[in-house]
């Protein structure tokens, strides 16, 4: 599955509608420990966290992180997203919390 396929999954919104990056999904990781993300998250996973700054893209692109899913309605400031953006990283804002995003993406991937 593709990064850009999870817009069809109604809680989520896209913020980086001008990426043409098709990175491809084969996991999901939860956490808000950049740290923990550097070290357990697998390569191609859809990131789903509430932190929204730019130290959360230098992690995605470090850990090779294919999306990031912002829960809880957590906005992202404009550098987050440009960097994301250069990146290649998908960037969601999604309207569940953790959880229910995660068990959303889960069954979407099925």
């Amino acid at each position: 599955m593709k990064a850009s396929d999870l817009s069809a999954l109604p809680c989520l919104e896209l913020l980086t509608p001008q990426m043409s990056e098709e990175n491809e999904i084969f996991d999901i990781y939860c956490g808000d420990l950049l740290s923990d993300v550097l070290s357990c998250a697998k390569e191609n996973s859809v990131w789903i966290t509430v932190q929204s700054h730019k130290n959360v893209a230098a992690v995605a692109s470090m850990a090779k992180i294919a999306c990031i899913v912002l829960s809880k309605s957590a906005i992202s400031d404009k550098e987050m997203l440009n960097l994301c953006c250069k990146e290649k990283i998908a960037v969601f804002q999604s309207s569940k919390d953790t959880f229910h995003t995660a068990v959303a993406i889960y069954e979407f991937l099925k």
